[in-house]
């Protein structure tokens, strides 16, 4: 079951629960405003299974000239990796972004990520520059269904 966030206080208490897991939440000082951020202007969206939380993303799909979802972060936590449920939860978000009207989904990842670059190129993402000297964008064109 995926569940949208609908209110601040909502992606914050996802957030918070799911900063152990990921870095990038763990170095965030005010997961508050970040919270703030994503819910005004992004989606995010969890993934639960007989009541048990496994993992989320957030994304931004307002970007209506190029009509370029982002990708900011996505986590599964470590008890269930490498059990389909990140691809299942990709899956389910780049529908949501199809469904609001874009075209394309694009990340960021980290060049030594292989575990999220397997993920990325397995469901169809390529190469769109590099980011920082440790990290690149992929983009992939989103289609129904896919």
């Amino acid at each position: 079951m995926y569940k949208k966030k609908t209110t601040q206080e909502a992606v914050l208490d996802v957030l918070i629960y799911y900063s152990n897991c990921l870095l990038s939440l763990q170095e965030c000082k005010d997961l508050k405003s970040l919270a703030k951020k994503l819910f005004l202007y992004g989606i995010t969206v969890e993934m639960e299974k007989h009541g048990n939380r496994i993992g989320f993303g957030s994304f931004y799909c307002n970007d209506n000239n190029n009509y370029i979802a982002f990708l900011t972060r996505i986590a599964v936590l470590p008890q269930y990796e490498g059990k389909g449920y990140g691809t299942q939860l990709l899956k389910r978000i780049e529908e949501i972004a199809f469904e609001a009207g874009m075209k394309y989904m694009r990340l960021e990842v980290n060049k030594t990520n292989e575990r999220a670059m397997n993920l990325y190129n397995k469901m169809g993402y390529v190469f769109d520059g590099n980011a920082h000297a440790c990290s690149c964008y992929m983009i992939k064109v989103l289609q129904k269904g896919d």
